[in-house]
C-alpha cells in the first residue's frame, strides 16, 4: 500500500454484546439480518425526534443517529458514489449460530463502529438494552442484556499497521497466509476491466483483494470525505500485488434466505465459506488491504454479518 493510500487514523471499535433469554427465543438460519433489524428498530425508537412513520422527508434526517448508523443516509450535497444510502459505519459480525435459545441461555454478537459511529456507541448500547422491551426473533421472545464490552478500540491505521507487521514477519520467514471465510463471502468485481471477454474470470485472490479495496474506499468516501480522484482503484491495487496466488482452496457455496424489510420481500443471498491459503510474490503488497478486509469485512451483506474473514500465517 502506498503512503498515499495508508490506512487513516480514525477510530474503530468492536463492541461485544451478550443477551440472555428470558422466554424461549427462536431465530432463523443465519439470523444476522434478524438481529440487526431488531437493534435498528430499537435504535429508531430511542433517537427519533419527529416520530414520523417513515424517514423520507424528515427535517432532521441529516443529523439523525439512526439515519447514520443504520441507513447510511447520504444527503444530496455529500456525494459518496453510493447514492442516498452509503455503507453504514456500523455493522454486525460474529453472531453465535443459535436457532433456539432456551430461557437462561445466552447468545452473543459484536457490532463494529467506524469513524463517526464510534462516538454514537452509547446509543447502540441503549438500543440493544431496549431489546428487552421489544423481544427478539419469531414470537418476540424476551431477552435481557447481560454484558457489553469493547473487544477492540483503537485507530484504524494503528490496527492495520500492527497486524500487517506481525503477518509480514511470518511471510518473511517463509510462511503463507491462510484466509478463513467465517461467514458467507460474496464478491463480484465490476467495471470495464472485468468486462473484457478475453480476460479470465477473477481468481479468489483477486476477489478478496478487490473486495477489501472497494469496502475501505466506500466507507472512507462517505464517512471521511475521501475525494473520488484520491481513492485507490481496484485494478491498480491488483496490478501492484501481481503474483498473489491461491495455493490451496477449500470452500463451499452457502445459500441464505432472509426477509428484507426495506424491499418487503424474501431474498436469497449466496456466498462461500471455508478457507484458502494465499502465497506468491504479491502477498506482501496485498497484506495491508487484506488486513483492512479482516477489520471491515468484505463483499455483499456486511451490515448483517456476511463477509467476515480472518487471517493467520500458515
Amino acid at each position: 500500500m502506498s503512503e498515499r493510500h495508508a490506512a487513516p487514523q480514525v477510530p474503530l471499535a468492536v463492541r461485544r454484546y451478550v443477551l440472555r433469554a428470558i422466554d424461549e427465543v427462536h431465530l432463523p438460519p443465519f439470523s444476522g439480518s434478524t438481529v440487526r433489524g431488531a437493534v435498528g428498530r430499537a435504535l429508531r425508537r430511542l433517537v427519533c425526534a419527529t416520530r414520523q412513520p417513515v424517514c423520507d422527508g424528515c427535517p432532521v434526517r441529516a443529523a439523525c443517529a439512526y439515519a447514520m448508523l443504520h441507513d447510511g443516509f447520504t444527503p444530496a450535497d455529500r456525494p459518496s458514489g453510493s447514492g442516498e444510502h452509503a455503507p453504514p459505519p456500523l455493522w454486525l459480525r460474529d453472531l453465535e449460530d443459535r436457532r433456539k435459545i432456551a430461557p437462561g441461555e445466552s447468545v452473543g454478537f459484536s457490532m463494529v463502529a467506524f469513524g463517526p459511529a464510534v462516538a454514537s456507541l452509547p446509543y447502540v448500547d441503549e438500543a440493544v438494552r431496549g431489546l428487552g422491551r421489544s423481544g427478539l426473533g419469531r414470537g418476540r421472545g424476551a431477552v435481557a442484556l447481560v454484558e457489553a464490552h469493547d473487544e477492540q478500540r483503537d485507530g484504524f491505521g494503528s490496527l492495520v499497521d500492527a497486524r500487517v507487521s506481525a503477518l509480514e514477519a511470518a511471510v518473511d520467514a517463509g510462511k503463507s497466509l491462510r484466509v478463513s471465510l467465517r461467514s458467507p463471502v460474496s464478491i463480484r468485481l465490476k467495471g470495464k476491466a472485468w468486462e473484457d471477454p478475453e480476460r479470465p474470470r477473477p481468481s479468489w485472490a483477486e476477489r478478496l483483494l478487490g473486495g477489501a479495496v472497494r469496502r475501505r474506499v466506500a466507507l472512507e468516501r462517505r464517512w471521511l470525505d475521501l475525494a473520488s480522484e484520491e481513492a485507490p482503484r481496484v485494478p491498480r491495487v491488483i496490478e501492484d500485488a501481481a503474483g498473489l496466488k491461491v495455493m490451496e482452496e477449500n470452500i463451499e457455496v452457502r445459500r441464505v434466505k432472509r426477509f428484507s424489510a426495506s424491499q418487503g420481500a424474501r431474498m436469497e443471498l449466496h456466498g462461500v465459506v471455508g478457507d484458502m491459503r494465499l502465497g506468491g510474490e504479491g502477498l506482501k503488497a496485498a497484506l495491508p488491504w487484506l488486513v483492512a478486509g479482516e477489520l471491515l469485512s468484505v463483499g455483499a451483506g456486511t451490515t448483517f454479518g456476511f463477509g467476515r474473514i480472518e487471517l493467520e500465517a500458515a
